[in-house]
């Protein structure tokens, strides 16, 4: 085992003089890190953004001189940019509210652009100029930030009207003036009743974006008469600001109507017969109906039913059913609409039985088929 000596006054004060040291090349002898984003290439003399960044429609010029820690605006881009200087030199970081495409760091007899095209960027670390003959980066001059402002687009929407219920409606929004566009369209529809469109949407739908131009929301079944209302938001991205189609806008009402009514009709007779026998007395005995489908009783009868005589008089009971001896006249069995009834009294004690056959009819059935 080994004992612990106590440290003495001497090397207690190397050991603050050691940490001392480490923390001052820390600070201010350690390179920053470089450009997150791209290498800087080297470009002589003092040009402008238009000059370094070409063929790009709309670019606009932030400029800062002298630099130094703060926030800049030109009302549209703005950054904020926080300067430090290591020993290697001047360095600085960014950051923007909308996408850069290029940064071009002034010092010396040229400068350093930072290209950040296609797509752009809102912030970088450690941005400098140029190395100098001293192999440090060269004081910064003057700061430029290349940039497009976002476009404002325009959506202009038109649903589909007027429909029947039960029928299908869609919204259709047309995006111009957006600069190559992408993103989303979506499509809210909000119910009959809600008439600014405060309440739960009843269908939604979003679409990719693309390009200027016509997209159709998917179709929605309606379930309700009355006015549907439709919104539509395009999300914008990095080159366009959102752009909307409000609740009540021009043209984004589906109008439902109620489905129209018909009426078929079927018409149905359910022949009867009636028999009055006269003679001797009050006969009795019965009486045998039998209806053809003639007007000379001929053929075969499509009905017959016998009955009791009951004061001189007997009735037929058709109760209509042809599964339980019934029968009854409609549109599929009327034929040529001629029937004849034959009537037949058994007779009885004092009076002879007799036949009729003198009851004709012509029946005409025209059923209302009509389409709405």
């Amino acid at each position: 085992m080994y004992a612990l000596r106590k440290p003495t006054l001497l090397t207690v004060a190397l050991a603050l003089m050691l940490a001392l040291l480490f923390g001052v090349v820390a600070m201010f002898g350690g390179e920053r890190a470089k450009a997150t984003h791209v290498n800087p290439k080297s470009v002589a003399g003092n040009p402008t953004c238009s000059q370094l960044v070409t063929g790009v429609a709309g670019l606009k010029e932030l400029k800062v001189e002298p630099v130094a820690d703060g926030t800049y605006s030109d009302g549209t881009l703005t950054v904020t940019i926080d300067v430090s200087d290591p020993a290697q030199g001047q360095v600085f970081d960014f950051t923007s509210n909308i996408d850069v495409l290029a940064v071009f760091v002034k010092g010396g007899p040229g400068g350093n652009l930072y290209d950040y095209r296609p797509n752009g960027v809102k912030s970088d670390l450690g941005l400098h100029a140029p190395e100098g003959p001293s192999g440090k980066y060269a004081g910064l001059s003057h700061i430029s930030f290349c940039y497009v402002p976002k476009a404002n687009p325009t959506l202009v929407t038109k649903a589909q009207t007027p429909v029947t219920i039960g029928s299908q409606i869609w919204d259709t929004a047309t995006l111009s003036g957006g600069n190559s566009p992408t993103g989303t369209i979506e499509f809210k529809l909000y119910a009959p009743g809600d008439t600014n469109c405060t309440g739960p949407a009843v269908f939604t739908s979003t679409v990719n974006v693309n390009v200027n131009g016509s997209y159709d929301s998917a179709k929605y079944t309606t379930t309700a008469v009355g006015t549907y209302r439709w919104t539509a938001q395009y999300s914008g991205d990095a080159k366009n600001n959102p752009a909307s189609s409000p609740c009540n806008a021009a043209n984004e009402q589906s109008v439902v109507n109620k489905a129209p009514s018909a009426i078929a009709t079927e018409q149905s007779y359910i022949p009867q017969d009636k028999a009055t026998v006269t003679g001797f007395g009050t006969p009795t005995g019965t009486v045998k109906f039998e209806l053809f489908k003639s007007l000379d009783c001929s053929g075969t009868a499509v009905f017959t039913q016998t009955r009791n005589l009951s004061g001189g008089t007997a009735s037929t009971n058709n109760n209509g059913d042809p599964n339980n001896g019934g029968y009854t006249i409609n549109a599929g069995n009327l034929g040529t609409g001629q029937f004849s009834w034959k009537v037949t009294y058994s007779g009885d004690a004092n009076n002879e039985g007799s036949t009729s056959c003198k009851e004709e009819s012509t029946v005409t059935i025209d059923n209302d088929d009509t389409q709405p």
